[in-house]
């Protein structure tokens, strides 16, 4: 999927504003994305992070302040997070109830059960490329039934399009045909 190219990220991006914690960060095998920058997860990240000391820090305590010194956060959090693999990250960090989530390389997004278990990846089967890999069901509607399949191949649908929506005989699509104005796949 994706023609396999991965594209590169940076080290770190911090959202929410420029405040600490919020963006995506390098672990020891890849990155993960956190979303704590508010003031009632802030006791939470630092015991998850080890530095019970910047609680009672007073560059760190408002958000304002924490915003002011990201430098000195986004170190701390750099460090502790390249010690770890982005599996073990996830799971401390979701120990302390901090929103994150591993970030895929297109191949692990591909692979990834619960988009198969929901359809939004699906297999189908192609008549030129043979099986393939395409996004799926990303919305689902209770009475609408979504249709997956493959790309019509060139001039699949001309006869019904030539008849059904155009008007023309079945003789006169075929003249069509035959005069090579327009081509079909039978």
């Amino acid at each position: 999927m994706g023609g396999g190219v991965e594209t590169t990220r940076p080290d770190t991006a911090i959202g929410g504003g420029g405040t600490p914690f919020g963006g995506m960060y390098e672990t020891e095998d890849g990155h993960v994305i956190l979303a704590a920058g508010n003031d009632n997860m802030w006791p939470r990240v630092c015991e998850a992070l080890e530095h019970p000391e910047w609680l009672d820090d007073p560059r760190f305590a408002t958000r304002d302040d924490r915003t002011e010194n990201v430098d000195v956060l986004e170190e701390g959090i750099s460090e502790w997070l390249k010690l770890r693999s982005t599996k073990q990250a996830v799971k401390d960090l979701s120990a302390h109830s901090i929103p994150c989530a591993p970030v895929n390389t297109t191949e692990q997004a591909a692979n990834e059960p619960q988009l198969h278990e929901r359809e939004i990846m699906m297999e189908v089967p192609d008549p030129v490329a043979g099986t393939m890999w395409v996004s799926g069901k990303s919305i689902k509607f209770s009475r609408t039934p979504m249709v997956v399949g493959s790309a019509p191949t060139v001039g699949q649908h001309t006869r019904e399009l030539l008849t059904e929506l155009l008007g023309y005989s079945d003789d006169e699509a075929q003249a069509l045909v035959d005069d090579e104005v327009v081509g079909v796949d039978d």
